[in-house]
């Protein structure tokens, strides 16, 4: 860790992302913010009772975009940049909402209504 650290030489400045980065940190700060709402549900039906508006994705989107930038700084690979960027993302939501987000994602043609 120590030669690792020792070897480092960070930028001035962080690289921005590109436009398609830029897109993609949007869309999934977005998806992870609408994720994150709360659900009030009746305690005895469980039915839902009120969604909370969405919190604003801005700040997840910096975060998700610093996270991005240092691991571009550190040597990342772009597939090791999108996969950690994309999984700090979806930890963000609460488990069982992550849980269905990813099967969604890896079986996009699959109907999830029963899930």
């Amino acid at each position: 860790m120590q030669e690792f650290f020792a070897g480092l030489r960070l930028p001035q400045q962080p690289s921005p992302p590109s436009a398609p980065e830029r897109a993609c940190l949007i869309d999934l700060a977005s998806l992870a913010a609408r994720c994150r709402s709360a659900v009030e549900r009746d305690a005895h039906t469980r039915e839902i009772e009120h969604v909370h508006d969405a919190e604003a994705p801005t700040r997840l989107v910096k975060q998700l975009n610093q996270l991005r930038a240092g691991l571009v700084a550190i040597g990342a690979t772009q597939a090791e940049v999108w996969g950690v960027v994309q999984n700090v993302a979806l930890d963000s939501i609460p488990a069982v909402r992550s849980v269905l987000v990813r099967r969604m994602a890896a079986e996009p043609d699959t109907d999830h209504a029963a899930d």
